[in-house]
């Protein structure tokens, strides 16, 4: 992928080197521009850089090189005011806290400070956000008491009533049942659908390969290969990055599916 000029629309990275301490753990990268509507997921083996990738774009590791936003630069900018651009979902919420769950995403919206909302539009707009991963009925627990799955969730919600534009999500259907996936993956689709640029890293292969418009796959701090899901998935890429044997088939109603055949010796 080329970056696009400096005015160009959309997510455009050139030359990000991230890491921790004095290690850097991806280097260089170039890509862009991801645009609104689309649904992009970052994959590759333990390692690889997905989560330092996604958390340099958030701002949340040391960094150098340049993250813009529809031509707007957001490297160096204090973590409130990025925070009104681009919202960071964790894989999981501390469970040892004494917040409530609506407690939790009100404390999420107190980020972006210069909102004028007063503070029942904005428990309204938690409430909201809640109400729409079907988890209001937990709003008044404490994080401590819900499963990891229920916590997930309750983090999505806290990107949900940020309103960002661009959206990042760290393994966001780790801790969830199978029902519970399709119902974020359907969700992140249709936030992309309203305007959004969506990314995500995910493990499962298949399941990014249905819900993407977008596969970037890395390896050692480096992008092997992006573009759509049936272009970048293939049998020589994965058995080159994962040391597996696999086939990329579609099924009967036409779904990309990634099966590993054999994954050859430890060591």
């Amino acid at each position: 992928m080329s970056a696009g000029s400096q005015g160009a629309a959309g997510l455009v990275v050139e030359g990000l080197t991230a890491g921790y301490g004095r290690e850097d753990i991806i280097r260089d990268l170039t890509f862009g521009p991801f645009l609104e509507g689309e649904v992009t997921m970052l994959v590759g083996p333990n390692a690889a850089g997905k989560s330092t990738l996604l958390r340099a774009l958030a701002g949340l590791v040391r960094a150098t090189g340049s993250v813009r936003l529809d031509g707007a630069e957001l490297t160096g900018l204090a973590p409130a005011k990025r925070a009104r651009h681009a919202s960071f979902m964790p894989q999981d919420l501390p469970g040892r806290v004494d917040l409530t769950a609506l407690e939790s995403v009100l404390s999420a919206l107190m980020v972006t400070p210069d909102r004028s909302d007063d503070a029942s539009v904005i428990r309204e707009r938690a409430l909201a956000a809640l109400e729409r991963l079907g988890i209001a009925g937990h709003a008044l627990e404490p994080l401590g008491r819900l499963s990891g799955g229920q916590r997930q969730l309750v983090g999505l919600a806290q990107v949900l009533a940020r309103e960002p534009r661009l959206i990042l999500l760290d393994e966001p259907t780790s801790a969830l049942d199978l029902r519970y996936q399709v119902i974020v993956m359907r969700l992140l689709r249709a936030l992309a659908a309203e305007g959004r640029i969506v990314v995500g890293v995910l493990h499962d292969l298949t399941l990014a390969a249905r819900w993407s418009d977008r596969i970037v796959l890395l390896d050692d701090g480096a992008i092997v290969a992006s573009g759509p899901p049936d272009q970048t998935f293939t049998v020589e890429r994965l058995r080159a990055v994962y040391g597996v044997e696999s086939r990329v088939e579609r099924c009967s109603e036409g779904t990309l599916q990634v099966l590993v055949d054999d994954a050859g010796e430890l060591g």
